[in-house]
């Protein structure tokens, strides 16, 4: 059987060079939104890092007796959702104070994880407990106040974000029950299938974020003309909400 190392490194390099493709599609996106379709390729270029370093062992920590993992998939996530919240804050148009709280959210459930590896006994059950709490942050900041500003944009920006939020719920569902079927929880899978899981899961993860931006053109062009000033339609007026709720 391949070793998980061996398609660590494949799938490392791989995302490597499609990030190296995005890039490339990228110069062929209109200019107001060319910044856009870089944000896949930073992303696929850090998650490709990120296994390479796992492929050679790097930042190994022993969750278990007996049982060893690389913690440099988080450096890559780290890039990964700071790329996410950069799309969400445009999209919904949510204060940089929002923002800075749902980064903060993202990213203590993101190093949470590396840190529970590390600790063990009640303060290893803190941490962990504490991720699942900003994962709940999270889904709360997404759907309710984020989702609200978001209604209130115009129906192409409302779809890119539902779309990113979506994308980010499913995601962290999906990496919380990857974690608890791991073999150093329930032990339902073992390390071979547990890193074809999250090879799996990454690679839905940064296509999924990239057809969604190259295909969000139009939402990502309002949302250049909002920073210059010149969208029109995007809400109606003060006038015509009254009139509509008469």
């Amino acid at each position: 059987m391949i070793s998980e190392l061996v398609l660590y490194r494949w799938f490392g390099l791989a995302l490597v060079v499609g990030s190296l493709v995005i890039a490339g599609a990228s110069q062929k996106l209109p200019k107001d939104v060319r910044k856009y379709g870089y944000l896949p390729a930073i992303a696929a270029a850090g998650m490709g890092v990120s296994y390479v370093l796992m492929s050679l062992e790097f930042l190994m920590i022993e969750v278990e007796p007996g049982v060893e993992t690389s913690g440099a998939r988080f450096i890559g996530y780290t890039i990964l959702w700071l790329a996410f919240a950069y799309v969400l804050q445009r999209s919904s148009g949510v204060s940089y104070r929002s923002i800075g709280i749902l980064v903060a959210a993202l990213l203590w459930a993101n190093w949470s994880t590396l840190g529970g590896w590390m600790a063990g006994g009640i303060l290893r059950l803190a941490i962990m407990v504490s991720m699942v709490c900003m994962i709940g942050v999270t889904i709360y900041l997404l759907t309710s106040p984020f989702r609200r500003s978001a209604d209130r944009k115009h129906p192409e920006r409302r779809l890119l974000y539902v779309k990113i939020m979506y994308l980010t719920i499913l995601t962290w569902v999906a990496m919380l029950l990857s974690g608890i079927l791991a073999e150093y929880n329930l032990g339902v899978t073992d390390t071979f299938v547990g890193a074809s899981i999250a090879i799996y899961a990454d690679t839905v993860l940064i296509l999924g974020f990239t057809v969604i931006l190259f295909g969000g053109r139009e939402a990502l062009a309002r949302i250049g003309a909002v920073s210059d000033g010149s969208e029109t339609g995007s809400q109606p007026t003060a006038g015509a909400r009254e009139t509509v709720r008469s």
